[in-house]
């Protein structure tokens, strides 16, 4: 008779079993039918590790027993019937074309993950999300400077996210046969450096041939401007407020185009500055309760649910409320506005980058540029950038050759 540990591992890691699998793209292309990392999971895998863990989903490290091929698996709460027949980012990620800056998933198994819930197959990312990167550089000063990223990187960051962004919103980049005229907008709605994974760093010591990704598409949605208004609204205590733009606020949650945008441009605002586009929520907090004098202060000033919201709802609340405020990145650090959250200075990036990252982050919505429109600016700006580089750099070497061939003349003499 099994013991009781035994009967737990079967349970955590069900290798025996037959699970239905549902493809929802092809499996990586290094590998044939027979080979293919995506089949048989799990009892064709071995578990690693576990990635992370959260309310609704862990996600682990899995590989392939025959091919040693990584795959991230992420185990969700099975429900009674998906509202289409998929979990929700599956239903979006299965819709769209392959595209270089989205997450690829794999394929679905119904009651085959961790403690027998659903499982979803995704191509791993070794160096994890922009926030761990984040984290490294902090930690690695020779790399790129002590938590700061050279603006090759920055451009390089950028010019990926809004190609995504501008292929979700759009259908810009999307094969041959896809119809940009019928294209169905897909909003993202949780953008925040988590959830920007990293598939490479690149050679290049300053990161600038870094390759990222947009990962988690769990909040993600389908969206038109003819859609009914309440089927625009974020649900509430969901998403990162950090990242919602200034029209978004408690008693008015809808989430458009222009919101994906901001919060792209608050990632990067966030690198810059260590921060994103926000005023700290704990000056928020404290002018608020310096006005709840009394009972009925309270509740003029705090929502109706106030004492019933956790903590975690509550720290929600006060990013919601927070006024959205924005600080440039092409500004010499001893003129930079204090701020307690700031750990060090933020690097004087070019005029063409804060030119390209203020318009994302325009606090009105109507003067906010569309993806399109801000892709196309990258690239004209980041091509000029480009070119002034290889400029300075050809003087650079100019310069030293005179100088090689000055002292030579010199020396002769």
């Amino acid at each position: 008779m099994p013991s009781k540990l035994c009967q737990l591992a079967s349970k955590l890691h069900p290798k025996h079993s037959d699970h239905k699998m549902t493809r929802i793209q092809p499996g990586p292309s290094s590998y044939d039918s027979t080979s293919n990392p995506i089949n048989d999971f799990p009892k064709a895998h071995t578990h690693q590790r576990s990635l992370c863990t959260g309310s609704e989903s862990t996600v682990d490290l899995w590989t392939h027993t025959s091919t040693g091929h990584a795959l991230a698996v992420k185990s969700i709460k099975p429900h009674l019937g998906y509202k289409h027949s998929l979990p929700n980012e599956l239903h979006i990620l299965s819709a769209l074309p392959v595209h270089a800056n989205i997450v690829r998933a794999w394929a679905f198994y119904k009651s085959a993950g961790q403690g027998g819930r659903d499982a979803i197959l995704f191509e791993f990312f070794e160096h994890g999300d922009l926030f761990s990167i984040r984290a490294l550089a902090l930690s690695n000063p020779l790399n790129v400077g002590i938590g700061i990223f050279s603006e090759k990187c920055m451009w390089s960051i950028f010019t990926q996210l809004v190609s995504g962004l501008a292929f979700l919103h759009e259908g810009l980049g999307a094969p041959a046969g896809c119809d940009a005229d019928f294209w169905k907008t897909v909003l993202h709605r949780d953008i925040k450096l988590e959830n920007i994974f990293v598939k490479k760093l690149g050679a290049a010591p300053d990161w600038s041939s870094i390759e990222v990704k947009f990962g988690d598409f769990g909040l993600a949605a389908f969206w038109s401007e003819g859609m009914r208004e309440r089927d625009k609204e974020m649900p509430r205590h969901l998403g990162t407020p950090d990242f919602w733009p200034p029209e978004m606020t408690w008693e008015d949650r809808r989430y458009g185009p222009e919101a994906d945008v901001w919060a792209v441009g608050g990632v990067l605002h966030e690198l810059a500055h260590g921060f994103p586009p926000i005023v700290d929520p704990r000056v928020t907090r404290r002018e608020v309760w310096s006005k709840c004098v009394d009972e009925k202060a309270r509740k003029k000033l705090l929502p109706k649910d106030w004492k019933c919201m956790g903590k975690d709802m509550q720290e929600w609340y006060w990013a919601v409320r927070t006024p959205r405020k924005v600080w440039p990145v092409n500004v010499e650090e001893q003129r930079q506005e204090r701020d307690a959250r700031r750990k060090r200075p933020c690097p004087r990036y070019g005029d063409r980058f804060n030119e390209c990252l203020m318009m994302a982050l325009k606090l009105e919505k109507e003067e906010r540029a569309s993806a399109g429109e801000l892709q196309s600016k990258i690239e004209e700006e980041y091509a000029a950038y480009q070119y002034e580089e290889l400029e300075a750099e050809m003087a650079d070497l100019m310069e030293e050759n005179n100088e090689g061939t000055n002292s030579e003349d010199e020396d002769s003499e």
